[in-house]
């Protein structure tokens, strides 16, 4: 049976045994963008067995203002939180767009999962492959260790010179301080790239309600803040959000400082796998995160389109299918 959990708390126990665990899907993920967003508004379904237990969970949401039923709002993976035959939360999304008169299904589906084929024969395209880079901690037991095996010699360079001009770094958990040191440095960025930004608001009621695991990290020299990250941790994987420094700073290395530092922290906490974002594969920004030994790797975007110019379209795509399959069928 697919249900809607409202309580958190078993919410976030289900969320813990995730095949591929992701901030997105905490509760508390969740909430922070319904709460923020209000085009967005959660769904928290889960598959309950008959004894009343679930058996795995699907964060989606409502876009209210594009009658669309995603999965990944702000990029970050969800879909199923086990490698399990999704068709019975399938038709049960259907089932509901169409109850809501939604034209579109949109889930993104992390890297292991073998869904393509379920997908496919429920109607579902691939859209297009979303490309991560991950830096894999595997077997790395110390920091010394990294530094002389998995770096480039370029980056390697640049954290030295870092350290070098004394840089420093301070991490924090979620506070108003923490934010208001954070922040500049994030609209600066999205000024410079003409990206949308995220509210304040947002930013704190996200790092509030997963202050367990939210870290802010600030790099200064010589008194003043030079840039900013924010890191959520969920179980084996860390993710990197939002990292830049200042331009005023550009002699100081702080983009890789920061990184150093996070990869650092990650490799003392035992932390199996970094996260460091979305990037083109091949662009200067891909490029940069592999020096640091990340590797890129693609999350899928099937998208289902129920309006009647889908439905037709599909019928054409089956009937074409039928008709080659009779056609070159062996005798």
């Amino acid at each position: 049976m697919i249900s809607l959990i409202k309580d958190s708390k078993k919410w976030d126990e289900a969320a813990e045994n995730s095949y591929y665990p992701y901030v997105s899907y905490k509760y508390g993920w969740l909430y922070s963008i319904g709460l923020s967003f209000p085009r967005w508004k959660p769904l928290p379904l889960a598959s309950i067995s008959d004894e009343g237990n679930i058996e795995y969970l699907c964060p989606c949401f409502l876009d209210i203002k594009k009658a669309e039923i995603i999965s990944s709002p702000l990029l970050a993976p969800g879909f199923i939180n086990k490698n399990t035959n999704p068709l019975e939360m399938v038709k049960s999304l259907i089932c509901y767009a169409r109850r809501k008169g939604c034209g579109k299904i949109d889930l993104q589906v992390p890297p292991g999962f073998n869904y393509s084929e379920s997908l496919l024969a429920s109607g579902f395209r691939l859209k297009r492959k979303i490309c991560f880079f991950n830096l894999d901690l595997s077997g790395i037991d110390s920091f010394e260790y990294y530094l002389n095996h998995n770096l480039s010699k370029g980056r390697k360079s640049d954290i030295k010179a870092a350290w070098q001009k004394g840089l420093e770094i301070d991490i924090l958990t979620p506070s108003e301080e923490a934010l208001n040191r954070f922040y500049p440095f994030y609209l600066d960025m999205c000024q410079r790239k003409s990206a949308q930004v995220l509210g304040k608001e947002f930013i704190s009621l996200l790092g509030q309600s997963l202050r367990e695991t939210a870290r802010y990290w600030i790099a200064r020299v010589k008194g003043q803040d030079a840039g900013s990250a924010v890191t959520f941790e969920f179980n084996t994987i860390l993710w990197i959000w939002l990292l830049q420094a200042d331009r005023n700073f550009k002699d100081y290395k702080v983009d890789s400082f920061l990184y150093a530092e996070i990869i650092r922290y990650s490799i003392e906490k035992k932390i199996k796998t970094i996260d460091l974002g979305t990037s083109p594969l091949d662009d200067s920004l891909g490029n940069y995160k592999k020096r640091f030994g990340a590797k890129p790797v693609f999350h899928e975007l099937y998208e289902l389109d129920l309006s009647l110019s889908g439905v037709l379209f599909r019928a054409y795509v089956d009937l074409k299918r039928t008709i080659k399959n009779k056609l070159f069928r062996p005798s």
